[in-house]
């Protein structure tokens, strides 16, 4: 419930500008658990049960390895399709450094079908072409319970990304 609140007034300080400041909060944490480990079923099943818009925000992530802040922030001007890379810069990365992906061909290929549907400046858009604040929770969780996968985290595609990159021997 607090991180509910938290959430709630963060957005009424950023969004709305109805407060000055976000009064702190502090939550407990949570205790952690081992990220969830996905086979190529479990992910064509979570693909498959998402809305339109979410598709290819969950196969970019899986692909990519990127955190959920910057897939949603994401524009069309970090990404040179011709040299098949993106670009995320210090201010928008956790670690404030710059950081350069490199795009495999399915990617690519997905950018490219977006880039020709949308005039938005964001890569990855709602279902009114309108900018992501944030991956709604319960329409995540609505996906994993359909394609059964309850406990999935966002987050934790990241985490089967950097798996799969270890497992297959792929240099740091």
């Amino acid at each position: 419930y607090l991180s509910e609140i938290k959430c709630f007034l963060n957005f009424v300080h950023k969004e709305l500008g109805w407060l000055q400041y976000t009064p702190y909060i502090r939550l407990n944490r949570e205790t952690s658990r081992p990220f969830m480990r996905l086979t190529n079923e479990d992910v064509v099943r979570l693909i498959k049960a998402a809305p339109p818009y979410m598709k290819p925000i969950i196969f970019f992530a899986i692909s990519t390895g990127m955190r959920m802040s910057n897939i949603i922030n994401l524009m069309w001007y970090d990404i040179d399709l011709k040299r098949g890379l993106l670009t995320v810069e210090a201010e928008d990365h956790k670690s404030q450094s710059r950081v350069v992906h490199p795009l495999c061909d399915s990617i690519r290929d997905l950018l490219v079908k977006l880039k020709g549907r949308s005039e938005s400046p964001f890569v990855f858009t709602n279902q009114e072409q309108k900018k992501l604040q944030d991956l709604n929770r319960r329409v995540w969780y609505r996906i994993c319970e359909k394609a059964n996968l309850d406990g999935l985290r966002f987050h934790d595609l990241r985490h089967n990304w950097a798996s799969r990159h270890a497992e297959a021997g792929t240099d740091i």
